[in-house]
């Protein structure tokens, strides 16, 4: 008895919550020293936020330029050697619409049913057939 009122108390006051934590993989370029640049970072931010000085944000500043400058040669020695080890223009273009973003599969809405989006596309006017 004394359990289940500290039970309904505990569930009314402080509710049971989950979360959903999704587990992402790093970029392949992604090293250790770019992980020691964000750090010094995030610490300098934090820094800066509680002195709010103007000498704290200047450093906050070179250490985000720093970052960027950091991730961006990574990415670009990352890419070059990708496109030296390519052997053919398939390969190629593969490449390509992977830096571009482009994704082979077209997907469709899914909110919207087949035959009104069909419709939607259908461009010859059955009238005058």
């Amino acid at each position: 008895m004394f359990t289940s009122k500290i039970r309904g108390i505990m569930e009314n006051h402080a509710p049971q919550t989950s979360r959903t934590v999704t587990d992402r993989t790093s970029s392949p370029w992604f090293s250790v020293e770019s992980k020691a640049a964000k750090q010094a970072r995030r610490r300098a931010e934090r820094k800066w936020n509680k002195t709010v000085l103007e000498i704290d944000k200047q450093i906050y500043l070179y250490h985000k330029k720093q970052v960027s400058g950091i991730n961006l040669t990574a990415k670009r020695e990352y890419y070059n050697l990708k496109f030296i080890e390519v052997q053919n223009s398939k390969d190629f273009f593969n490449l390509s619409n992977e830096l571009l973003g482009k994704d082979k599969n077209t997907k469709l809405p899914k909110s919207i049913k087949s035959e009104l989006l069909s419709a939607a596309f259908d461009t010859i006017d059955h009238e005058i057939l």
